[in-house]
């Protein structure tokens, strides 16, 4: 009975089996031959694909050469730029050392030039405001030029005058001013030192120009005396006069004397105690 038993109950799991098989066979797609080729030519495609890529990628170890080679040249040119650089930035340093040296040596001849005219002016004063006549010469200009010297000193005459003379129109259309050459310098300092005078023995007639004398001054120091007395009026220095052609200036009556030569000693007036340069 259970020999019985037991192949009935192993028929029935064959049996059972078989239906599961059956049944999954079922599940199983279906392939048309359609559709197999299509799948073909998918595969097919991709391998084009994967073989394209692979040929670029054997490639890139070339580009990378090339590109090494390229970035060697141009490390080299920029190398060689980097020289060229370097020679003309030194070559431009050595040109502005000798140009420095050249504006060093003009600046210097013109102090010279500059020192050697004001010395040929020394026995020259120069006289502002006395009045202009009609057709005036050399010979008026000089009586003139007496009348008003004998206020500072009665002794003096026409020996003691080389010559005398009118400079051209000013542009501001004043009394153009008058120079004067002395025969002596004696004479002429003489003149200068007590030029004071004038202002208290010569009585001004209404609407007449104040007379001054003063020193003859090269162009240069004429602009400079100019920008100097600018300064000084702005910041309130006191005195400012020259003395053989040198312009001087004094804060107060107890400050010491600084002297003018350059535009750049102007700005020691804004700061008196940055300049160390006394005249002798």
């Amino acid at each position: 009975m259970t020999t019985r038993s037991n192949n009935k109950k192993c028929n029935k799991e064959e049996i059972q089996a078989t239906k599961d098989f059956v049944n999954y066979e079922k599940q199983w797609p279906t392939l048309s031959p359609q559709t197999s080729v299509d799948k073909s030519e998918e595969l097919l495609e991709k391998l084009s694909q994967l073989n394209s890529k692979m040929s670029r990628l054997e490639s890139i170890p070339n580009q990378i050469s090339n590109m090494a080679s390229t970035l060697k040249t141009v490390s080299m040119e920029m190398e060689q730029l980097h020289k060229e650089m370097k020679g003309l930035r030194e070559e431009n340093n050595s040109l502005r050392e000798k140009n420095q040296l050249l504006e060093n040596k003009i600046s210097s001849l013109e102090f010279d030039i500059n020192d050697l005219e004001q010395y040929g002016r020394r026995q020259n004063l120069e006289i502002q405001g006395i009045p202009m006549s009609d057709n005036e010469n050399n010979a008026e200009t000089e009586n003139k030029v007496l009348t008003v010297l004998k206020k500072i000193d009665e002794n003096i005459s026409h020996d003691d005058i080389d010559i005398a003379h009118r400079l051209g129109k000013s542009k501001t259309n004043k009394t153009p001013n008058i120079i004067v050459r002395f025969v002596s310098r004696r004479t002429r300092n003489n003149i200068y030192k007590e030029r004071r005078k004038l202002k208290s023995n010569a009585p001004r007639k209404p609407n007449s120009e104040r007379v001054f004398i003063n020193e003859n001054l090269t162009k240069r120091n004429k602009h400079l005396f100019s920008l100097a007395n600018e300064e000084r009026n702005k910041f309130n220095w006191k005195y400012i006069w020259t003395n053989n052609g040198r312009i001087l200036l004094r804060q107060s009556n107890d400050s010491r004397v600084i002297a003018i030569r350059s535009e750049k000693d102007i700005e020691h007036i804004k700061n008196p105690m940055d300049n160390p340069r006394n005249p002798k």
